[in-house]
C-alpha cells in the first residue's frame, strides 16, 4: 500500500490509522523521487499529498485502486471532503466512482 502524503491533517492520521491495521504502507509525498516507480508496485494508493493533479494517469497501472484522500486549496476555495472519491484505474484517464459514503 502506498500513501502520498505525509501532512498532519490528513497524510499522517491516515498512516497511523493504517499502521494499526497492521498494514505495510510506504509513505511518498511531494519530493519523492521516481514517485511513479512506487505506485506501479502498490495494489492499493491513497493520494493525500495535498496538490491537485499530483498523481497523473501515466504514473499508475490498470490493477491499481487510488483512493483520493486529499483536500486541495484552489483559487476559488478548498474542494470539499475527505475520501470524496474512489479512483479504479484503467486504460486511457481515470474512471472514477463515488465513495461508499455516498458524498
Amino acid at each position: 500500500m502506498t500513501l502520498v502524503g505525509r501532512g498532519q491533517t490528513v497524510g499522517m492520521p491516515l498512516f497511523h490509522m493504517l499502521q494499526r491495521e497492521q498494514a505495510t504502507v510506504t509513505v511518498c509525498h511531494s519530493r519523492t523521487p521516481d514517485l511513479a516507480s512506487h505506485l506501479r508496485h502498490a495494489e492499493i494508493a491513497f493520494a493525500a499529498v495535498g496538490r491537485p493533479g499530483m498523481i497523473t494517469k501515466e504514473m499508475v497501472h490498470s490493477d491499481l485502486v487510488l483512493i483520493d484522500a486529499g483536500i486541495n486549496e484552489t483559487e476559488a476555495g478548498a474542494l470539499p471532503g475527505m475520501l470524496r472519491r474512489i479512483s479504479r484505474t484503467g486504460f486511457g484517464p481515470f474512471r472514477r466512482f463515488r465513495a461508499a459514503s455516498g458524498r
